[in-house]
């Protein structure tokens, strides 16, 4: 299944339900929702209401793979995050999270459990933390999601995410593409195949302020495109992810392009192509169809 087909389903089951009193104003709360997508598809969602943003997309996944707190990278693409920032670092950052003993990077931790040993059921990646209960009051950005597990199921790797809270309009497509791009990229370093992605909210929203566009979207048409990439688009090794945040750095100071890194894999040289195009410079092919249609649809 693809995000596509799911998303309307869902934001119709949100407009349905009553209003309820929320923290940034009144929200429509689907309590409990499970989705399950295929993981090894390019799960970017292609509607023409919403035109999801491929180029925070893509800053938002180099960002997570920097294992940074700080948001002085991601603020060039979404301004607005300085609004979660405390100091210049977001607490509730994944990145951050992932590598905050640098001893004990845990998203590597997950490959190496899995290579040695696939049928494991301890894989599991937590990104919520004991004292995020009672430290909430005192930062601006929370963790929402609270863990990632990758399983075996069928000779094909499944990922399980879990969140507490996903606003169904804003940050949920972007959690499903950059999560599916580490569930591939987990796939391919222990070299086994793509099998399904499980997404579980505690609570799936919508705000009350996003219900007539999420009325539009529902009725929008979406292309049919599917996007398989190749288990070479999806290796990467740590080096490539070095030189990809090296290379975002040299995009956002103007230092360089993104065809300076032209034999990266395919993942990460089109996520610099799409960072690219955010500082007026045009933008390249990119090699995902999925994407390439969402640079059309988000620059037309």
């Amino acid at each position: 299944m693809r995000v596509d087909l799911v998303w309307p389903g869902l934001l119709k089951r949100a407009v349905d339900q009553k209003p309820q009193p929320g923290g940034q104003g009144d929200l429509h709360q689907i309590s409990g929702c499970y989705v399950a997508l295929d993981g090894s598809y390019d799960q970017f969602l292609l509607n023409k209401r919403r035109k999801l943003s491929p180029v925070y997309a893509s800053a938002e996944l180099l960002w997570y793979l920097s294992r940074s707190k700080s948001t002085s990278m991601i603020e060039a693409y979404a301004p607005n995050y300085k609004l979660f920032a405390d100091d210049g670092y977001a607490y509730g950052a994944y990145g951050g999270r992932l590598a905050e003993n640098a001893d004990e990077d845990l998203l590597n931790g997950a490959i190496a459990r899995l290579l040695d040993r696939q049928s494991t059921k301890r894989c599991a990646v937590s990104l919520w933390r004991p004292n995020d209960l009672f430290d909430a009051a005192k930062y601006k950005d929370v963790p929402c999601t609270l863990s990632w597990q990758f399983l075996m199921h069928d000779d094909k790797l499944d990922m399980l995410v879990s969140m507490r809270s996903n606003d169904l309009w804003k940050g949920f497509l972007y959690d499903v593409y950059v999560n599916t791009c580490i569930h591939r990229y987990v796939a391919a370093r222990v070299g086994v195949p793509v099998g399904t992605y499980h997404h579980f909210a505690g609570s799936m929203h919508l705000y009350a302020k996003d219900v007539k566009r999420a009325k539009e979207a529902i009725e929008a048409p979406w292309p049919n495109i599917a996007s398989q990439p190749s288990v070479e688009h999806c290796l990467l090794s740590p080096l490539d992810i070095q030189c990809a945040i090296e290379g975002e750095k040299g995009i956002r100071t103007m230092e360089h392009g993104s065809l300076r890194y032209v034999l990266l894999p395919g993942m990460l040289l089109d996520a610099l192509k799409c960072c690219e195009s955010h500082f007026g410079r045009g933008w390249h092919q990119v090699m995902s169809p999925v994407l390439q249609k969402g640079m059309e649809l988000f620059h037309g």
